[in-house]
């Protein structure tokens, strides 16, 4: 920060040496003010000293001379982002370059001004900060990103048919990077981009190991071919959190547990086998965040908890596009990584059952899975359709 030498001008009043109606008791007490730092209430107290004293008063001379000292101690600035020693800047650049207010165009200078002070407090901001880029890409055009790269520590993507090759092309100047999250949408005006999974693993193995969040989101994809999860889970080792669509959740010829993976949100094109599920969910022990949109048989919900039971998070059912999550939840946020889930008590827990359009749930089938969670549920959410409920019952829960 570049602070000035010029403190509170609210300081308290100062014992008075002098008359303060004379030259000399204005001089005294303006000095009083400045040895202490209170710049500008001493060129205050000179300038009414000379307002009251004639210029052919020797004390005149020393009353300029004084405020012209209080002057040039007021306009001293102290550059201490350039000063201060690293580790002490990691604790101050995240106050300064916010990782909710990313480095978008349009809105650099509104939420990252202290980078434009200067060239020495873009480069240790940059270094020091949690830095999150984030752009809407319609043609390929590296170079507003790659400046940035090498400080990168979140990347939030749109594509909107333009290929992932081209984001991978980057993958080695993001030396920093640990979040990623990528939208792809097709571009109406251009020929569709095939999905290619092989190409996208990839590209994800150019990513450094550094990668603890990531995000693959899709729109209108046509073909059914699929991610594999255990590939992803191969690839990146320290992923902490995973949002992808279009997955193949088998981990069967998994041969070790993942337990860095804590929050994983699975879109499927197709329902997921018990048997699949349970292998799944047996390979991620301390999984706490967990929700999926199809499964064969919709009553393996009730036994998730049992697999994993430091689970405080479980979304089941269909997820829509334009749902911003309940309102307590911290999915309001601007972050491409929200909790599902915040205010909890320990040891407490969160369900929200969605709608299941094919084979909807009974009151009995709720009845059921409420049971298997009421010794930790606090939250319950309830998006569906309840068909046969009681007359005086609403049949939507909500």
């Amino acid at each position: 920060m570049l602070a000035s030498s010029t403190k509170d001008q609210c300081a308290p009043p100062l014992p008075a040496s002098a008359d303060p109606s004379s030259a000399i008791g204005y001089l005294h007490k303006g000095r009083a003010y400045s040895e202490r730092g209170y710049q500008r209430m001493a060129i205050n107290m000179y300038d009414e000293g000379l307002s009251v004293t004639a210029s052919s008063d020797p004390l005149y001379r020393q009353l300029q001379q004084a405020k012209k000292d209080a002057e040039e101690r007021d306009n001293t600035r102290i550059d201490f982002i350039s000063r201060l020693p690293m580790d002490t800047m990691t604790w101050i650049a995240p106050r300064l370059i916010h990782e909710d207010l990313p480095l978008e165009n349009g809105y650099f200078e509104k939420h990252h001004a202290p980078l434009l002070v200067s060239k020495a407090w873009y480069q240790r901001l940059m270094k020091a900060g949690h830095v999150h880029y984030k752009d809407s890409v319609y043609r390929w055009e590296p170079e507003h990103c790659i400046q940035y790269a090498p400080f990168v520590k979140s990347l939030t993507l749109d594509l909107y048919g333009v290929s992932f090759d081209d984001l991978w092309s980057l993958g080695p100047t993001f030396d920093s990077l640990k979040k990623l999250s990528v939208r792809h949408m097709p571009d109406r005006r251009k020929v569709s981009v095939p999905f290619e999974p092989d190409r996208i693993m990839e590209g994800l193995r150019v990513v450094g190991d550094s990668l603890t969040h990531l995000k693959l989101h899709y729109d209108s994809i046509d073909s059914e071919a699929t991610i594999a999860l255990q590939s992803i889970l191969n690839t990146r080792p320290h992923l902490t959190t995973l949002d992808i669509q279009h997955v193949d959740p088998d981990l069967s010829g998994a041969t070790i547990t993942f337990p860095r993976l804590t929050t994983l949100h699975l879109d499927v094109k197709t329902p997921v086998s018990n048997q699949v599920m349970t292998q799944l969910l047996n390979k991620l022990p301390c999984l706490e965040s967990f929700s999926i949109n199809l499964c064969s048989v919709k009553m393996i919900v009730a036994t998730f908890l049992d697999h994993c039971p430091s689970l405080r998070y479980v979304g089941f059912g269909a997820f829509c596009d334009d749902d911003k999550g309940d309102p307590d939840d911290d999915v309001y946020d601007n972050t491409p990584f929200p909790k599902r889930y915040r205010q909890l008590s320990a040891g407490k827990m969160k369900l929200v059952l969605n709608s299941m359009p094919s084979n909807p749930f009974t009151a009995q089938e709720l009845i059921t899975i409420l049971k298997h969670y009421s010794a930790v549920l606090e939250t319950l959410v309830i998006s569906a359709k309840i068909p046969n409920m009681p007359q005086q019952a609403d049949e939507y829960c909500n």
